[in-house]
């Protein structure tokens, strides 16, 4: 029995972890566990497209089917840009596929974003009775969980300097 209220508690830990990190991601409106992205765009006639900003590399553009090579583009990371030197992206629905990588490399998270995170899951681990932590609901199914809070305050200002405009 023992076994099996562990194994229980472990998926309940689990999905409040993953919620919070969700939580944070879409809070902050990027990713933050560093992954690669592909992402096909509208071509608009001109030099230079805008993704997300704080880029980490951009592993491949590609304009109707025709690969641009590395050296006739240039990335930059902190805004996002994508600048090609010798030619546009042409017009066109979704004729150009990106793929770059995004968000923070593990070792390289702000301690701010990951001592909110410790944070928001501590907050939902409280207590509300000898049968429940933290959380208003869990189903079995496809193991929904849904919190009884929102963002705690003090993890919203320690979040807050990392989210991106608009």
């Amino acid at each position: 029995k023992t076994e099996s209220v562990n194994k229980t508690l472990i998926g309940v830990i689990d999905d409040i972890v993953s919620g919070v990190s969700q939580g944070i991601e879409d809070f902050l409106g990027r990713p933050v566990a560093a992954r690669n992205v592909s992402e096909s765009v509208n071509g608009d006639g001109t030099d230079t497209l805008l993704l997300k900003p704080y880029l980490k590399s951009v592993t491949t553009v590609t304009i109707d089917s025709i690969t641009i090579a590395a050296g006739d583009r240039v990335f930059y990371p902190k805004t996002g840009k994508v600048q090609l030197k010798y030619t546009s992206f042409t017009c066109g629905l979704q004729n150009v596929v990106l793929v770059y990588r995004h968000g923070w490399e593990t070792q390289d998270i702000p301690k701010s974003i990951k001592r909110a995170a410790v944070l928001w899951c501590l907050h939902h681990f409280k207590l509300t009775d000898k049968n429940r932590i933290g959380v208003n609901s869990v189903t079995a199914g496809d193991q929904t969980i849904s919190f009884t809070a929102s963002m705690p305050p003090d993890v919203r200002e320690l979040l807050t300097p990392y989210m991106l405009a608009g």
